[in-house]
């Protein structure tokens, strides 16, 4: 979508450039079309480039993969927040994520300043940021409810002062509510959002999965191996080689996953070359034995500049791999292709 609303933008530009070139040159005649040649290049170049670099800055364009503080899964919802580094090294700005990975879709994708998912139930979604308590609908990410500091300050007894700040319980769903002089007042959620519904999960029930770009080859499995200077081979415990014609050139472990295959089974992810120049890397998923299972290579990401893997992670009997800003969903037994989709 963000690719159409640039190449309309540009479109748009270009062809209010031409037509004051035109009028401008019949206005001014020959002798000034300089002027009108400058604000015609003006128009079709710098606008649309300040555009778009106000654009990221506001909290347009896709996920930013290296500057990602939070990856988190709790049953077949995962939660991103990424950020944008501003001047003098402060975040301009965070971006929340909220994945249903059994639909395969973004139901929510909002820009806040620190923004943190508390808990999650049935229908709704609580999260806090700088612009206070947010209620969201679960399927459609729709703001249901914001609960703003003047909000929550109005829930305050006339004795006490203006509000100081306030702390919510994702568990319990009250919210703890501080005056200027240090006292306390508790509400519940539901005396705000009566038809909350209690969480299934709070932020400590998901699973964080760390960044595996910069990671070290983990050099072994407790079943078998990488050997090997250039050309790597697998070999198991007692140093006898599995599969003598599998080579994995400038082969590395990127981690062992468990995933529901016919019963809970570990599955490894290799990462190796198809040379030893290193431009087309190859992703082996191998089973509890060693035997492969499939293969992904890196250009089939179809991205046309950099696709290093940054995150891989189980989910029920998938393996997703996050590379660059494009998500994968893959069968872990078979390798087919679920769904994928860019964020």
């Amino acid at each position: 979508m963000l690719d159409w609303i640039f190449t309309y933008a540009f479109l748009s530009f270009f062809l209010i450039g031409l037509g004051l070139y035109y009028i401008l040159s019949i206005t001014f005649k020959i002798e000034k079309g300089w002027i009108a040649i400058t604000l015609f290049f003006g128009l079709i170049l710098v606008i649309p480039f300040l555009s778009i670099m106000y654009g990221l800055r506001a909290g347009w364009g896709y996920l930013k993969h290296k500057n990602i503080e939070q990856f988190a899964i709790h049953d077949h919802y995962l939660v991103i927040r990424d950020y944008s580094i501003g001047r003098g090294g402060r975040n301009s700005y965070d971006r929340l994520y909220w994945i249903d990975l059994e639909k395969g879709e973004v139901v929510f994708k909002e820009k806040f300043k620190k923004p943190d998912v508390l808990s999650y139930s049935d229908k709704f979604i609580y999260f806090n940021s700088d612009k206070g308590i947010y209620i969201l609908d679960i399927t459609s990410g729709k703001t249901l409810e914001r609960l703003s500091e003047n909000d929550l300050e109005s829930f305050l007894p006339e004795e006490y002062q203006e509000l100081d700040s306030y702390e919510f319980d994702p568990k319990s769903l009250t919210i703890k509510l501080i005056d200027k002089k240090g006292r306390e007042f508790e509400h519940s959620l539901s005396d705000f959002y009566p038809e909350t519904t209690p969480p299934i999960a709070s932020k400590g029930d998901f699973v964080q999965y760390e960044n595996i770009y910069y990671e070290n080859d983990f050099g072994r499995t407790k079943n078998f191996q990488l050997k090997g200077d250039k050309r790597k081979v697998l070999v198991d415990d007692k140093g006898k080689t599995i599969e003598p014609e599998q080579v994995f050139i400038a082969g590395k472990f990127l981690g062992t996953f468990e995933v529901d295959l016919k019963e809970k089974e570990e599955v490894t992810v290799v990462q190796s070359y198809e040379t030893l120049d290193k431009d087309n890397y190859v992703l082996s998923v191998l089973n509890e034995k060693g035997k492969l299972l499939w293969k992904f290579q890196g250009k089939e990401a179809d991205i046309w500049w950099g696709n290093s893997i940054y995150r891989i992670f189980p989910y029920q009997d998938e393996l997703l791999f996050l590379i660059k800003d494009r998500l994968f969903s893959f069968q872990a037994q078979t390798g087919k292709l679920n769904w994928k989709m860019r964020i």
